[in-house]
């Protein structure tokens, strides 16, 4: 959680010590963001490899700065060999879809020339299913859990209603309990998504 700590305090640093001159006009606006999450930390995450994922989100304006963002994220990971919390590895191929709903709040910074500038931090409750390969009788395994996310969203105005952007972004999840082992190498999932997006002004 020092990451989180560190990251929400620089983008709360920022939208209280920018001068209103760089604020700009929200807009309510509905963005489509690739994303390619790339877990950390020592957690059974850590072994999948990310595949580009997608977020749908939708901005609604409550302030000329203040915006809240409401939206869905999708993520497949590659499952391989992977450790468990004994450092033992576990061959089980298939895949795990990541299902996420989320609600959080954004300033807009306005940096001129077309430029803008969008931090934001919220909640979410995140569903992984996992689909194994090689075992049929395993069956879809779920698990699910709560966490945070905190971004930061550089965007470029072109013509007309379209904006274009880099999307990078900090996400935590603590899953829920179960039956293997109540641990942190079980139970949290860290990710570095980074990506693009395409902004259309409603």
């Amino acid at each position: 959680m020092r990451i989180a700590t560190l990251i929400g305090s620089l983008l709360l640093a920022m939208a209280l010590l920018a001068p209103t001159s760089v604020f700009g006009q929200a807009e309510r606006d509905l963005s489509l963001e690739t994303d390619f999450p790339l877990p950390t930390g020592n957690t059974f995450m850590s072994e999948y490899d990310g595949v580009v994922g997608a977020n749908l989100m939708y901005s609604e304006p409550v302030t000329d700065q203040f915006v809240i963002r409401v939206g869905l994220q999708y993520n497949r990971l590659d499952l391989g060999q992977a450790l468990d919390s004994e450092n033992t590895f576990i061959n089980r191929t298939g895949v795990a879809n990541d299902f996420t709903p989320r609600v959080g709040v954004a300033y807009l910074l306005d940096l001129g020339d077309r430029l803008e500038l969008l931090p934001e931090a919220g909640l979410s409750y995140t569903r992984l299913v996992f689909d194994f390969d090689e075992d049929p009788a395993i069956g879809d395994t779920v698990r699910s859990g709560g966490g945070i996310w905190l971004g930061l969203n550089p965007r470029y105005e072109l013509v007309g209603p379209w904006k274009i952007g880099a999307s990078m972004e900090y996400r935590f999840t603590h899953l829920e309990s179960t039956d293997v082992r109540d641990t942190a190498f079980d139970q949290e999932y860290h990710a570095l998504n980074f990506g693009a997006s395409l902004t259309y002004t409603l």
